[in-house]
């Protein structure tokens, strides 16, 4: 399978990425500068293509002959993450590629009753925070609104604790946090890539927003 990574060299694309690499995937990443991606990545197996997000004609031609596009695109930036995020919808638009896109859990629901959630009050939430939220409540919306896109689009637990451990036993669900026992929602990055890799190999969102977290 190709594979093609926006965001390859942050914490959870890095993750991603090994996981394709072990599974022996012909990874692709679209960096901007592909000599600080080859010092970071550190592998020479993975396939460097220099370009920019904010461009959409470096993503349509990046994804020319891949199978799915997975973007971990964050930015404090709430314009930016929707210009980039427009641009990723009409790139897969033109060349009908399967998308699976990581997106930010303020906008879940907090409970059932489907009437809360942390994106709709941020009054305690730090600045440097508020942007990135909105943006990725904003992007979520605009996948909604599109119809002729294969999207799945994650959305890990409020706590996405970093590196955390690798169990692949957690909770899934969809758009209502999921809570453990402590009524603490959490989740570790090395799950969340790994639950990840999973919809990748093997779709099971298409369509949806989906979540995970710990129940125990």
């Amino acid at each position: 399978m190709k594979v093609l990574v926006l965001g390859a060299t942050g914490k959870l694309g890095k993750m991603i990425v090994a996981n394709l690499l072990d599974a022996k995937d012909d990874v692709y990443v679209l960096v901007r500068n592909v000599d600080e991606a080859k010092n970071t990545l550190q592998n020479n197996n993975i396939k460097y293509i220099s370009g920019d997000a904010k461009n959409l004609n470096d993503i349509v031609n990046a994804l020319s002959g891949i199978d799915v596009f997975v973007s971990t695109f964050g930015t404090s930036s709430e314009t930016k993450l929707i210009n980039v995020t427009k641009n990723i919808i009409d790139a897969l638009l033109k060349t009908n590629v399967r998308g699976v896109i990581v997106s930010g859990a303020a906008s879940l629901y907090l409970d059932e009753t489907k009437t809360s959630r942390l994106v709709d009050n941020l009054s305690q939430v730090p600045e440097e925070f508020v942007g990135v939220m909105k943006g990725h409540a904003k992007a979520l919306e605009m996948y909604n609104n599109v119809d002729g896109i294969k999207v799945s689009i994650f959305s890990p637990a409020l706590d996405f604790e970093y590196p955390g451990l690798l169990t692949k036993k957690y909770g899934i669900g969809k758009d209502v946090v999921i809570y453990n026992t402590n009524n603490q929602s959490i989740v570790s990055y090395l799950d969340g890539a790994w639950e990840l890799t999973n919809e990748i190999h093997n779709p099971k969102h298409i369509g949806e927003r989906w979540t995970i977290g710990y129940t125990k």
